[in-house]
């Protein structure tokens, strides 16, 4: 009997797991409910003020920017690069929660911000889940990032900051 009702117990657990890992990752509004696109339920998102001018001023260190060529707009590696001082276009940069330096460079230069785990963040980006991924050049040795330099949607942009 114990038995069976360990069971049972782990059916129970496994159902109120996997229904709210749904709610976690469904919308529900009006009774309607929606899955959203995006960073999953590890990242969260902040939006940067609109006035902020995306440059290095004030940001010190060493940097890489991984651009998924498929799911960024033609001029952003322009803008990452310095090429152009301005885009209309909307970003969408994924950074390490942990590295501070990078969180610092993307809120300057990205319209949305997901902050993640490095380990998780690299291994979506292997299959190119991401548009614009900022690392510090700590980070993205210590993670060996540079298994994606190879990769024929990735452009690689190395910055230094101040």
């Amino acid at each position: 009997m114990a038995s069976s009702l360990q069971k049972n117990i782990g059916r129970i657990a496994s159902l109120a797991l996997s229904l709210g890992v749904l709610v976690l990752a469904a919308n529900v509004s009006n009774g309607n409910i929606s899955f959203k696109k995006g960073p999953d339920a590890i990242a969260s998102a902040t939006v940067k003020n609109k006035g902020e001018t995306a440059s290095l001023s004030g940001v010190s260190g060493n940097f890489v920017i991984l651009i998924n060529k498929k799911n960024s707009p033609a001029d952003t590696l322009d803008y990452f690069t310095g090429k152009t001082d301005h885009s209309n276009a909307k970003y969408s940069c994924h950074v390490p929660k942990n590295d501070e330096k990078a969180k610092e460079l993307a809120y300057k230069m990205c319209d949305d911000v997901y902050e993640g785990d490095a380990l998780i963040l690299l291994s979506k980006a292997e299959y190119g889940d991401f548009d614009i991924l900022i690392l510090s050049k700590k980070t993205a040795d210590i993670y060996t990032a540079k298994s994606l330099y190879d990769k024929a949607d990735v452009s690689v942009v190395e910055l230094k900051g101040e």
